[in-house]
């Protein structure tokens, strides 16, 4: 394993590469574009135990097309990510102020036609998480904990390497756990948002790493294990995008 000094030394070298080969043309950039948030929305669904195959959300998402055998929800689940593509993009092409309304609204985006009661709300009672040792801050302590949390994005995003914040927000957003559900899902697509407003292509987490991002997640371990962990994610998708953009 690397340390987070040579990680983030890969991370820039390969994210130098890969703004020495744009522009692309529209059409790859389409192609691109379109590939990654298939494997993002198969990925990120995969982590939470959605049994969508890779090709079957590729058909759902490209194609419209309901896949006979799995449930509404985990279609939804799916399908819905089409809705936050087109959010992402107005984000980053309209400069839309990244605060608590605009996590809330992914938050809805990602719960859309599955739990409409709980979407775009924070959570109203204590709850738990089945991985982590500790409990999560009490109900009544979130709007201060969120606006603390925009507040230190605000003042960090020109003082932190992008890939340091992007990590860093994950970490401290996973402890807050706002919503009642759907935080995975929710965060996931905020990391992104952070690291393309810096010119990052799509970052994906794989199922095949779900229990070590778990892992690195719980409180029994340190904010330096998920940035390490992060770190070397963010590495190995820009290694595969120069290679998908190389050939």
């Amino acid at each position: 394993m690397y340390t987070k000094k040579q990680l983030l030394e890969k991370i820039d070298n390969n994210l130098s590469k890969i703004k020495n080969l744009r522009p692309l043309s529209k059409t790859e950039l389409n192609e691109l574009k379109k590939s990654l948030w298939v494997m993002f929305t198969y990925s990120s669904n995969a982590i939470e135990w959605n049994t969508l195959t890779l090709w079957e959300t590729k058909l759902i998402l490209e194609d419209g097309i309901t896949i006979w055998g799995k449930t509404l929800r985990e279609i939804n689940e799916a399908s819905n990510h089409k809705w936050i593509l087109e959010f992402l993009y107005e984000y980053l092409n309209w400069k839309i102020s990244f605060d608590t309304e605009l996590i809330k609204k992914i938050h809805y985006l990602v719960l859309r036609n599955i739990d409409d009661e709980n979407a775009w709300k924070y959570r109203k009672i204590q709850c738990y998480i089945s991985w982590d040792e500790k409990l999560p801050p009490d109900a009544n302590k979130l709007d201060s904990l969120m606006n603390e949390l925009v507040v230190w994005y605000s003042y960090n995003e020109d003082n932190l390497h992008p890939s340091i914040l992007a990590s860093e927000f994950h970490y401290k957003f996973v402890k807050i756990h706002p919503f009642i559900d759907w935080n995975g899902r929710t965060i996931r697509v905020l990391l992104n948002m952070i690291l393309m407003k810096k010119w990052y292509p799509m970052i994906v987490i794989p199922p095949i790493r779900r229990q070590e991002y778990i892992s690195t997640l719980n409180s029994a371990n340190s904010i330096e294990n998920f940035e390490i962990f992060m770190l070397d994610v963010i590495n190995v998708n820009l290694e595969d995008y120069l290679r998908m953009v190389e050939s």
